[in-house]
């Protein structure tokens, strides 16, 4: 799913509903994380045109997102790749216990034709396992 071979740029575009119709309803707590907006940071340079870092604005009630983890999902799939946060919060230079604020995830992606469309969705699970509502993105590849 993601990981090799992609030359070019993409722009984002949007809360994209497609990018998360297979990916399971948030917990709905007062606790959940919630994901306020996804999108690219189009200035990134990271030297691996295979790379994309996006932008991720969230807010956490009870401050254990960083001890939980990300989902990622591409195309509307159900199988998602997780990851642990706490490196993201550590290079996004959040405190492990904020709030609120916005992670920097980069990701890389394999072969995509040019002009492909893919919808990439993220959730967030938190240290108590609350889960986010999916968010996503829509992905046009021009290179």
């Amino acid at each position: 799913m993601l990981s090799t071979a992609l030359v070019g740029a993409a722009c984002g575009c949007g809360n994209s509903v497609n990018a998360c119709q297979n990916v399971a309803a948030g917990t709905g707590t007062p606790n959940s994380p919630n994901i306020l907006d996804l999108g690219l940071l189009s200035s990134a340079d990271t030297g691996d045109p295979r790379e994309f870092i996006f932008t991720l604005d969230f807010q956490d009630a009870d401050g254990d997102l960083a001890l939980g983890q990300y989902e990622v999902f591409a195309s509307g799939g159900k199988d998602a790749q997780r990851n642990d946060l706490i490196d993201v919060f550590r290079q996004s230079a959040l405190s492990f216990d904020a709030r609120h604020g916005q992670l920097i995830i980069p990701l890389t992606f394999s072969s995509i034709a040019n002009g492909a469309r893919v919808g990439v969705a993220m959730a967030l699970i938190d240290h108590a396992r609350n889960r986010s509502s999916c968010y996503g993105i829509e992905l046009a590849f021009k290179y």
